[in-house]
Protein backbone atom coordinates (compact mmCIF):
# COMPACT_ATOMS: atom_id res chain seq x y z
CA UNK A 1 0.00 0.00 0.00
CA UNK A 2 1.19 3.62 -0.73
CA UNK A 3 2.60 5.40 2.64
CA UNK A 4 1.84 8.80 3.40
CA UNK A 5 4.24 11.47 4.03
CA UNK A 6 5.44 13.18 7.61
CA UNK A 7 4.84 9.55 9.30
CA UNK A 8 0.92 9.74 8.99
CA UNK A 9 -1.07 6.58 8.62
CA UNK A 10 -0.50 3.90 5.50
CA UNK A 11 -3.05 5.20 2.28
CA UNK A 12 -5.22 2.37 2.24
CA UNK A 13 -6.49 2.52 -1.45
CA UNK A 14 -4.20 1.28 -4.31
CA UNK A 15 -2.47 4.01 -6.27
CA UNK A 16 -3.27 3.42 -10.06
CA UNK A 17 -3.22 5.13 -13.14
CA UNK A 18 -5.69 4.32 -16.14
CA UNK A 19 -4.42 5.21 -19.64
CA UNK A 20 -6.20 4.25 -22.82
CA UNK A 21 -7.72 0.74 -22.39
CA UNK A 22 -5.65 -0.48 -19.19
CA UNK A 23 -4.93 0.25 -15.57
CA UNK A 24 -1.40 0.35 -13.88
CA UNK A 25 -1.45 -0.18 -10.77
CA UNK A 26 1.36 0.93 -7.42
CA UNK A 27 2.89 -1.82 -5.87
CA UNK A 28 4.78 0.62 -3.42
CA UNK A 29 6.79 1.92 -6.42
CA UNK A 30 8.20 4.65 -9.10
CA UNK A 31 7.10 4.22 -12.95
CA UNK A 32 6.49 5.97 -15.92
CA UNK A 33 2.85 5.80 -17.94
CA UNK A 34 3.37 7.37 -20.93
CA UNK A 35 0.35 7.48 -23.89
CA UNK A 36 1.60 7.34 -27.28
CA UNK A 37 -0.64 7.24 -29.95
CA UNK A 38 -1.07 4.22 -30.94
CA UNK A 39 -0.46 2.15 -27.87
CA UNK A 40 0.33 3.04 -24.55
CA UNK A 41 4.16 2.41 -22.50
CA UNK A 42 4.42 1.21 -19.05
CA UNK A 43 8.28 1.65 -17.59
CA UNK A 44 9.01 0.27 -14.38
CA UNK A 45 11.33 2.87 -12.24
CA UNK A 46 11.71 1.61 -8.71
CA UNK A 47 10.46 -1.62 -7.55
CA UNK A 48 7.47 -3.31 -9.43
CA UNK A 49 4.01 -2.32 -11.20
CA UNK A 50 0.69 -4.54 -11.85
CA UNK A 51 -0.73 -3.74 -15.73
CA UNK A 52 -3.94 -4.71 -16.68
CA UNK A 53 -6.50 -4.59 -19.28
CA UNK A 54 -10.01 -2.96 -18.25
CA UNK A 55 -11.44 -5.69 -20.69
CA UNK A 56 -9.24 -8.97 -19.07
CA UNK A 57 -8.30 -7.37 -15.85
CA UNK A 58 -7.38 -11.33 -14.98
CA UNK A 59 -4.01 -11.85 -17.24
CA UNK A 60 -1.72 -9.00 -15.70
CA UNK A 61 1.97 -8.67 -15.96
CA UNK A 62 4.51 -7.00 -13.40
CA UNK A 63 6.92 -4.69 -14.77
CA UNK A 64 10.11 -4.38 -12.70
CA UNK A 65 12.62 -1.60 -12.81
CA UNK A 66 14.63 -1.75 -16.10
CA UNK A 67 11.77 -3.57 -18.00
CA UNK A 68 8.68 -1.91 -20.21
CA UNK A 69 5.67 -3.32 -21.44
CA UNK A 70 3.16 -1.79 -24.21
CA UNK A 71 -0.51 -2.25 -24.34
CA UNK A 72 -3.20 -1.32 -26.90
CA UNK A 73 -6.38 -2.57 -28.23
CA UNK A 74 -5.20 -5.82 -28.69
CA UNK A 75 -3.64 -6.66 -25.83
CA UNK A 76 -0.46 -6.70 -23.51
CA UNK A 77 2.77 -6.74 -24.85
CA UNK A 78 5.81 -9.21 -24.54
CA UNK A 79 8.03 -7.42 -21.44
CA UNK A 80 11.21 -5.05 -22.92
CA UNK A 81 14.20 -4.65 -21.15
CA UNK A 82 15.08 -0.54 -20.96
CA UNK A 83 18.61 0.45 -20.91
CA UNK A 84 19.96 3.37 -18.89
CA UNK A 85 17.51 5.06 -15.86
CA UNK A 86 14.43 6.54 -17.62
CA UNK A 87 13.08 7.96 -14.42
CA UNK A 88 16.44 9.98 -14.07
CA UNK A 89 16.00 11.15 -18.00
CA UNK A 90 13.01 12.27 -17.20
CA UNK A 91 13.32 13.76 -13.99
CA UNK A 92 16.29 15.87 -15.71
CA UNK A 93 14.35 17.04 -18.83
CA UNK A 94 15.98 14.29 -21.35
CA UNK A 95 13.92 12.60 -24.10
CA UNK A 96 15.41 9.00 -23.85
CA UNK A 97 14.49 7.97 -27.77
CA UNK A 98 15.87 3.50 -27.98
CA UNK A 99 15.09 2.51 -31.33
CA UNK A 100 11.45 4.15 -31.16
CA UNK A 101 9.63 4.40 -34.34
CA UNK A 102 9.77 8.32 -35.94
CA UNK A 103 5.88 8.26 -35.48
CA UNK A 104 6.09 7.44 -31.46
CA UNK A 105 9.09 9.98 -31.63
CA UNK A 106 6.77 12.62 -32.97
CA UNK A 107 4.06 11.68 -30.32
CA UNK A 108 6.15 12.78 -27.61
CA UNK A 109 7.73 16.03 -29.43
CA UNK A 110 4.63 17.08 -30.25
CA UNK A 111 4.42 17.32 -25.86
CA UNK A 112 7.11 19.77 -25.97
CA UNK A 113 6.67 21.46 -29.47
CA UNK A 114 4.82 25.21 -29.67
CA UNK A 115 3.04 23.97 -33.42
CA UNK A 116 2.03 20.36 -34.35
CA UNK A 117 4.10 17.70 -35.69
CA UNK A 118 3.23 15.30 -38.63
CA UNK A 119 4.85 12.23 -40.68
CA UNK A 120 4.53 12.70 -44.41
CA UNK A 121 4.51 9.24 -44.92
CA UNK A 122 3.95 5.63 -43.67
CA UNK A 123 7.28 4.40 -44.16
CA UNK A 124 8.68 7.50 -42.71
CA UNK A 125 7.16 7.22 -39.84
CA UNK A 126 8.03 3.65 -39.34
CA UNK A 127 11.97 4.63 -39.04
CA UNK A 128 13.82 4.15 -36.01
CA UNK A 129 15.28 6.83 -34.02
CA UNK A 130 17.88 6.31 -31.31
CA UNK A 131 19.02 9.07 -29.12
CA UNK A 132 18.95 11.39 -25.78
CA UNK A 133 17.65 14.87 -26.33
CA UNK A 134 16.64 18.11 -23.70
CA UNK A 135 12.67 18.63 -23.75
CA UNK A 136 13.36 22.21 -23.59
CA UNK A 137 14.10 22.11 -27.03
CA UNK A 138 11.87 20.33 -28.69
CA UNK A 139 12.60 21.97 -32.33
CA UNK A 140 16.17 21.06 -32.10
CA UNK A 141 15.40 17.52 -31.27
CA UNK A 142 13.41 17.36 -34.05
CA UNK A 143 15.95 19.11 -36.67
CA UNK A 144 18.38 16.35 -35.46
CA UNK A 145 16.44 13.40 -36.04
CA UNK A 146 15.19 14.74 -39.50
CA UNK A 147 19.17 15.23 -40.43
CA UNK A 148 19.61 11.20 -39.27
CA UNK A 149 17.33 9.81 -41.04
CA UNK A 150 17.58 12.00 -43.89
CA UNK A 151 14.26 13.34 -43.99
CA UNK A 152 13.17 17.50 -45.06
CA UNK A 153 11.24 19.87 -42.55
CA UNK A 154 8.76 22.29 -43.76
CA UNK A 155 7.89 24.65 -41.39
CA UNK A 156 4.48 26.15 -42.05
CA UNK A 157 2.47 28.45 -39.31
CA UNK A 158 1.56 26.76 -36.49
CA UNK A 159 2.44 22.68 -37.43
CA UNK A 160 5.91 21.36 -38.82
CA UNK A 161 6.08 18.50 -41.85
CA UNK A 162 8.33 15.63 -41.40
CA UNK A 163 8.82 14.26 -45.08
Amino acid sequence: LPVSTAGAAPEPRPFVVAAAQGRTRALGTRFIVERLEKYTRVTGVEHKVQVALDAAPQSSVVVAPGQLVRYDQQGLGPLQAVSGDPGRAWAQGQMVFERMALSDVVARLNRYHSGRIVVGNAALAQRLVSGVFPAADAPAALQAVAQELGARLLHLPGWVLVY
